[in-house]
């Protein structure tokens, strides 16, 4: 199969991000890597509040697509609430030590300076967008922590490239790669490893960059991260209003018979039992009430209805 290159956007650099992450048990990495497709989720519900990993490093650079050069780069170690989950095991893992975190920036500082490198470095009358390596980083990692610790995210945090995604579309029949090291292998690259594998990471994914880049792949159509996240599920429990789109899991309706309706002009404090109770006469799919938020994180008064039947619908 041909690669056909996306309707192409013109961007002059590319920001390769990568972070790092602390939780409870070192050996559970089932976020790193994932990848989201319409066949596979993992909803945020899968984790306790305080169980879900916590940033300790984010490293980036500025790749230049014209010289195909990296021309700056950043390292920021965050320290996270839960030092103790900074263990021999994690450093052994990650390479960050409890010495590289005890005087560390908070997230909210280090979130601060990426704006500062984009808009100061960057932003002088030229364009740039995000790449990362799989969904969770810009999907779930960072929204759902800067929501939990009230950072408010930059609009150039909702739009990224996925390089494996990139990587899979201009390469066809690799859908069985799923981590960097495999992407190298395809490549015929070898892999080239730092202390701190944060740095390691981001640094493999702008010699993937630069590899596609030469072979011909156009970075044409970012995803859109606001757009993916924009409707939600509420939670099961009948009195809990949904205070944001990232404390909630994921759409998951798979009944084929469902039909949809939307309700608007509702209450910002309306409950999902409210919901049932107006609408007692119809079969409502389980959790099937959906509440839609601005880019600004604001409810915007209207909520999808997954019903069990067309036939409730033209009621």
């Amino acid at each position: 199969q041909k690669y056909s290159p996306q309707m192409e956007v013109s961007y002059d650099f590319l920001i390769c991000l990568s972070i790092e992450t602390a939780q409870p048990d070192p050996e559970d990495e089932t976020h790193r890597f994932f990848y989201f497709t319409k066949e596979q989720d993992l909803p945020l519900s899968a984790f306790k509040e305080e169980d879900f990993p916590e940033i300790i490093e984010m490293d980036w650079c500025a790749y230049d697509l014209s010289s195909q050069m990296v021309t700056a780069e950043q390292n920021c170690f965050v320290k996270p609430k839960n030092m103790q989950w900074i263990t021999p095991q994690l450093t052994a893992k990650t390479g960050v030590t409890r010495v590289d975190l005890e005087n560390a920036d908070s997230l909210l500082n280090v979130v601060n300076k990426f704006n500062q490198f984009a808009f100061e470095y960057i932003l002088k009358n030229q364009s740039f967008c995000l790449v990362v390596f799989g969904d969770w980083i810009l999907m779930r990692q960072l929204p759902f922590e800067a929501q939990l610790k009230d950072i408010r995210l930059a609009p150039h945090f909702h739009k990224f490239f996925n390089i494996l995604k990139a990587f899979t579309e201009f390469m066809p029949g690799n859908d069985h790669v799923k981590t960097l090291p495999e992407i190298l292998s395809c490549l015929k690259l070898k892999e080239r490893r730092q202390n701190l594998r944060c740095l390691s990471e981001y640094q493999t994914i702008v010699r993937i960059i630069n590899r596609l880049v030469k072979d011909g792949f156009k970075f044409g159509i970012p995803n859109d991260a606001m757009f993916l996240r924009h409707i939600v599920r509420i939670p099961v429990s009948g009195e809990d209003r949904i205070r944001s789109r990232e404390h909630s899991p994921e759409l998951s309706w798979k009944n084929n018979e469902s039909s949809f309706i939307r309700l608007s002009n509702l209450p910002k404090e309306v409950t999902y039992n409210e919901i049932k109770q107006f609408l007692y006469e119809m079969r409502i799919e389980r959790n099937g009430i959906a509440f839609s938020y601005g880019l600004d994180g604001r409810f915007l008064g209207e909520a999808i209805v997954a019903l069990s039947s067309p036939n409730d619908s033209e009621e």
